[in-house]
């Protein structure tokens, strides 16, 4: 790979490798639900649907981004530890906490 000379600090990521790792996990622990949070890199949502069981989210922005992207409410876990009903006015109302 080419480095590009830059004036700020950069940060890259390379999602063929991010699956082969997830990949690895996978081969080496068989079929258990993997979860990914949103937090760590929002920009992998829409990317890794595929690959990956669950999204963890956190905030309404985080549910917001993966509302956004079409990703399905039944792969997405939260785990605000606030949890206030208002923040969350489109989740459904069957879920055991809110």
């Amino acid at each position: 790979m080419k480095y590009l000379e830059m004036h700020t600090p950069s940060y890259l990521f390379d999602i063929n490798e991010f699956h082969k790792q997830i990949g690895k996990v996978r081969q080496a622990w068989g079929e258990i639900g993997l979860c990914y949070s949103v937090k760590a890199n929002p920009f992998l949502v829409g990317k890794t649907p595929e690959i990956l069981d669950y999204l963890e989210v956190c905030s309404p922005g985080e549910l917001e981004i993966c509302a956004k992207r079409g990703v399905d409410p039944a792969k997405i876990i939260f785990s605000d530890l606030c949890k206030r009903r208002a923040a969350y006015p489109n989740l459904c109302t069957g879920a055991e906490s809110v």
